[in-house]
C-alpha cells in the first residue's frame, strides 16, 4: 500500500506531499525520505509525518493511519480506542464492525485476525484508499498506485465531473475503495459489511439529540488531543458544528474568503463577524487577497496529488495562515450533506446503473454515446461491487449515492488537495451520526429540521442570524 505524507521544499516545513501510506507484498515505489516498515507480511511506506499506530491486543493487529476517535468515548486517546477495536475484534467480526460504527475521524485502518487481513475506510471513505489486485497494493493518491502498477496496465485520463465514475480511476485495474465496504488484502476483494438490517424510523428531536451528543464527543476529544479549528460559515451544517463549541473553549474558529462576488463568501464572512460578537474567541479571517505568490514546488505538489483541483489559491493561503504543526485539525461538516437530500431536485427514482450516470452528469450538456456507454459501464461495475441495490433495501437510495460514491469522490479528493496545507476531519463523519441523519424522515432531511434543533438547543442565539441570506 502506498500512502504520502509530509516533505521539505526551499528548507522550510511543508506538508508537500498530502497524507499517505504505502504498504504491498514487495518494497513499494515511494519517496525515498519516507518511514518504511512491515504489516502482516506486507512491505510498507509512509511519511514519517502522518500519525501512524501500530496496536495489538487478544492476538489482533490494527494499523492506523490518520486521527481516529470514539465519538461515544471521547477522552480515550486513539491508542486506548484501537485497543478496544481490536477487542471487539477478538470477540467476532460483528462485533468488531459495531464498535467501528461509533468511530469518528478520517483514518485508514487496517485489521489482521489469525489469515485475515482488511483494510477499512472511515465512514464516509474520505481518507481516500485506491487499491490495485495485480500490484498487489493499497495507495492513498492515484500517481503512487500509477508509479507501482504495471506499465501495461495504465491508462489515458477521461473527462470527469468532480471524481471519476463510480470506482474507477485513471490506472486501469485501479480502483477507490468506497464507504461501507472493506477490502480483503489476501484476495483483494471487496466485501460490503454495512447495512445489515433497515434503519429504523426516528423523529427529528430524537435524532438531534443523539447527533449532538457523538459530534459533541467528537469536538471534545478533538479539544482534549488536538488543536482544532473549525471552520465558521453561513450554512446550516456548519452552524450547528460552531453551536455545539460554544463551551469547548481550545476550539478557534476562521472563515474562507475570497470575494464578495464569491460562491457565499460574503454571507460568510457577515455570520464570522457575527459570532465574534457571541464569543470572547478572535475569528481568523482567511483572506485570499493576503496570499503571496504560490511556491512552484507547492503548486507542482497540488498537480500531481489531485484527480481534480478544488481551490488550490485557498489551499495555499491556509499553509501561509496556519502553522500549528501536526496537531492541528481543521474540522468541517460536508458529511452532513449525506442527510440533507441533496438528489432532491431529480425526480426519477434511482433504480440503475444509468439513473447514477444521470445524477452524476450535467443535466445541461450534450455527451457522445461512447462516452455514455462508459460512464454506464463504470456506475454498473460500482453498484456491482458495492452490492449498492441491495442495500437500498434498507436504506434510501440516493442517499446512500451521495455517502457511497459523491462523498467519498468529492470530499475525499478535495481534502487530499488540503493535506498539504492540514489536515482535516469532520465530526459528522461517524456512522452513528449517519444513521441517525438518515432515520428521519424525508421531509425533515430536506429541512435540515436535525441541526436547526442541534443550533437551538445548543446555542440558541446563533438562530437569529441567517443561513446563506435566507432566515434560520
Amino acid at each position: 500500500m502506498t500512502f504520502t505524507g509530509w516533505g521539505a521544499a526551499d528548507g522550510q516545513c511543508l506538508r508537500s506531499e498530502g497524507l499517505c501510506e504505502g504498504l504491498r507484498p514487495v518494497a513499494p515505489r515511494a519517496p525515498s525520505a519516507w518511514t518504511s516498515g512491515r504489516f502482516a507480511g506486507f512491505d510498507l511506506a509512509h511519511d514519517p509525518a502522518l500519525e501512524t499506530r501500530i496496536v495489538e491486543a487478544r492476538g489482533i493487529s490494527i494499523l492506523c493511519f490518520g486521527p481516529i476517535c470514539s465519538a461515544r468515548a471521547p477522552k480515550l486517546s486513539r491508542e486506548r480506542y484501537l485497543a478496544q477495536l481490536a477487542q471487539a475484534r477478538s470477540l467476532s467480526e460483528s462485533a468488531f464492525h459495531e464498535e467501528l460504527g461509533w468511530s469518528c475521524g478520517r483514518y485508514v485502518l487496517l485489521c489482521a485476525a489469525g489469515e485475515g487481513l482488511h483494510a477499512y475506510t472511515d465512514a464516509a471513505a474520505t481518507r481516500q484508499v485506491f487499491h490495485h489486485a495485480e500490484a498487489q497494493m493499497l495507495a492513498s493518491h492515484v500517481w503512487l498506485l500509477g508509479r507501482n502498477a504495471p506499465e501495461a496496465k495504465r491508462s489515458q485520463p477521461m473527462e470527469h465531473r468532480g471524481g471519476y465514475p463510480g470506482r474507477a480511476l485513471p490506472v486501469a485495474g485501479g480502483y477507490r475503495l468506497t464507504p461501507n465496504t472493506r477490502l480483503d488484502l489476501r484476495s483483494f476483494a471487496v466485501e460490503c459489511y454495512w447495512p445489515q438490517e433497515s434503519l429504523p424510523r426516528i423523529d427529528s428531536a430524537e435524532a438531534a439529540a443523539r447527533v449532538g451528543q457523538l459530534m459533541k464527543g467528537a469536538l471534545e476529544h478533538a479539544a482534549r488531543f488536538r488543536s482544532p479549528v473549525v471552520s465558521a460559515t453561513a450554512g446550516l451544517d456548519s452552524r450547528a458544528t460552531a453551536a455545539l463549541c460554544r463551551d469547548i473553549p481550545q476550539v478557534r474558529f476562521f472563515t474562507y474568503y475570497r470575494g464578495d462576488h464569491v460562491d457565499s463568501d460574503r454571507p460568510d464572512r457577515d455570520f464570522a463577524q457575527a459570532l465574534q460578537q457571541e464569543t470572547d474567541r478572535r475569528i481568523k479571517l482567511v483572506d485570499r487577497a493576503s496570499a503571496q505568490g504560490m511556491d512552484p514546488d507547492f503548486e507542482r505538489i497540488l498537480d500531481r496529488n489531485t484527480l481534480a483541483l478544488c481551490q488550490r489559491k485557498v489551499v495555499w493561503l491556509c499553509h501561509q495562515k496556519f502553522a500549528d504543526g501536526p496537531m492541528l485539525l481543521h474540522l468541517r461538516s460536508n458529511v452532513a450533506e449525506i442527510g440533507r437530500e441533496y438528489y432532491a431536485k431529480y425526480r426519477f427514482e434511482l433504480e440503475s446503473p444509468r439513473d447514477m450516470a444521470r445524477l452524476y452528469l450535467h443535466p445541461n450538456r450534450t455527451y457522445k454515446v461512447d462516452y455514455l456507454l462508459k460512464i454506464i459501464e463504470m456506475f454498473k461495475d460500482f453498484s456491482t461491487a458495492t452490492g449498492f441495490f441491495e442495500a437500498t433495501r434498507m436504506i434510501d437510495a440516493k442517499s446512500l449515492f451521495y455517502w457511497e460514491f459523491r462523498m467519498s469522490s468529492w470530499l475525499g479528493n478535495a481534502l487530499t488537495e488540503s493535506d498539504i496545507a492540514l489536515e482535516a476531519a469532520s465530526p459528522y463523519n461517524c456512522r452513528k451520526v449517519i444513521e441517525a441523519m438518515l432515520s428521519v424522515p424525508r421531509e425533515d432531511r430536506h429541512a435540515g429540521s436535525v441541526q436547526r434543533r442541534i443550533v437551538a438547543a445548543a446555542w440558541p442565539a446563533l438562530t437569529r442570524y441567517p443561513l446563506n441570506e435566507a432566515p434560520f
